[in-house]
Parts: C-alpha cells; structure tokens; sequence
C-alpha cells in the first residue's frame, strides 16, 4: 500500500512537472515591456516586414508625437556618410508605396522636415504610423553651415491619439 501510494504520488509530481513545462514554451512569445504588460509590444502590422539593411531595436512605448501614444523602433546604420538622400531616399520610399498601397493616406498636418531631418505621417482611420529620420551632423560647428560626414538614425512610429 506504501509503494503504491509512493507511485502515486510520482506521477502526480510528474504531470503537475509536465503541465508547467507545456504552458511555459506555449507563452514563450509573450514578453513583458517595462509596464508590467503581458503582451508583446509590436507596431502597426503594416509596417512589417521593416525596411531592409538596417538593425533594428525592439519596439518601446513613446508619446513624443504631439498627442499620439503608441511604439516606435529605431535604427543606426548609416554611419559617416556624405549624402543623406542616399540612404533616406529609399527609406522614406519603401514606405510611402508600401503604406499607400495599403489604404494609408498622408497626413500633412504631422509632417515636418528641415536640414538632415524628415517626418511623414500616414493615417488609416484612428492609427497613425510616421516615418521619420534625424541627422547627427560630426564636426559642425555653432552657428555654421551643417555638412556632412553625418550619422542618420531611422524610426518607425504607430499608434493612435491619446
């Protein structure tokens, strides 16, 4: 009666084992953000595959455009370059035939844009996504032209208003 009882409870130790084990690689792609949320932080499914050729960061939460909230990945991969069309021209492209093929229309009221630097917005009911890079010009001193050579960070931003 001892053994079995002994037997008995192994097997239960063993499926109690077995159903932890199941429901751990079951919500493994489930990640917890910096709030404390049990969903995975993603962008508009629009915005994927992201461009190409740069290394993208996960995405985090922002509410640094106007009254938007939502999340925003970034990217470093054009380093000391000397013409910045070259490497946002095609950025910026990408995404303008991708998001306008997908019923995103351009949203003028967000857009901005000056030397080294470019916002674009495209709004679908609600939600926002904007594209935007900034320049970080090497070298330039106050008060003077800025010039190249120049490092260009990218982002990709979607969300709604707060």
């Amino acid at each position: 009666m001892k053994n079995k009882n002994i037997i008995i409870i192994i097997v239960f130790v063993l499926l109690l084992v077995v159903i932890a084990i199941s429901f751990i690689f079951l919500n493994k792609n489930i990640s917890i953000d910096t709030n404390n949320s049990s969903e995975s932080i993603s962008l508009n499914p629009d915005v994927y595959p992201l461009y190409s050729g740069l290394s993208w960061s996960n995405a985090s939460s922002t509410d640094e455009y106007y009254n938007l909230v939502g999340y925003e990945v970034s990217a470093s991969a054009a380093k000391n370059i000397s013409n910045i069309a070259e490497v946002s021209s095609p950025f910026e492209k990408y995404y303008s035939e991708k998001l306008e093929s997908l019923g995103w229309t351009v949203d003028n009221s967000l857009a901005a844009g000056g030397p080294g630097s470019d916002i674009t917005a495209y709004k679908k009911g609600s939600e926002y996504i904007i594209i935007r890079f900034d320049t970080n010009f090497k070298g330039t001193k106050a008060n003077e032209p800025v010039q190249c050579p120049c490092d260009v960070v990218f982002y990709v931003f979607s969300g709604e208003i707060k």
